[in-house]
């Protein structure tokens, strides 16, 4: 898309977290429409107005279904396939506090909450790469 303008190419992704017990676990969805095996972590669109991060957070409510604290600093960013052109999409971290039973996409999507080792078998290869990070960094602190 040679004439689309910039700001259609702003992407952001929250990946949720739920801290258990010492255990950090990941909530992920799948894409739209359901597809058993093509689990992500919360991605779209930056909106207009809205930072990277708050976006990132609007994703996470209503593909996942969750609430929480979202990290304004930048974990990682990534390259996306859309509409025949690549995308960067610049990932944060969303620590959950609430999860809704009803949400907005739950009907497109199916939700689960794994263990992080889990998570990185089992995501797009495209997001991969930022759940290897958040795990350094975790194993760093």
């Amino acid at each position: 898309m040679a004439n689309k303008p910039d700001w259609l190419n702003e992407r952001s992704a929250a990946i949720p977290l739920i801290i258990d017990n010492d255990q950090i676990k990941v909530v992920l969805v799948t894409t739209k429409p359901k597809q058993k095996d093509n689990w992500i972590f919360p991605k779209g669109q930056v909106e207009l107005g809205m930072s990277a991060y708050d976006s990132a957070a609007k994703e996470a409510f209503e593909e996942a279904g969750v609430i929480g604290r979202v990290s304004p600093t930048l974990l990682d960013e990534y390259q996306h396939d859309k509409w025949g052109g690549k995308m960067c999409v610049k990932v944060y971290t969303l620590e959950v506090t609430e999860i809704l039973d009803v949400w907005h996409e739950m009907q497109d999507r199916n939700r689960q909450i794994i263990p992080l080792d889990e998570a990185i078998k089992i995501v797009q290869s495209s997001q991969k790469q930022s759940l290897l990070k958040l795990k350094q960094q975790i194993q760093n602190q």
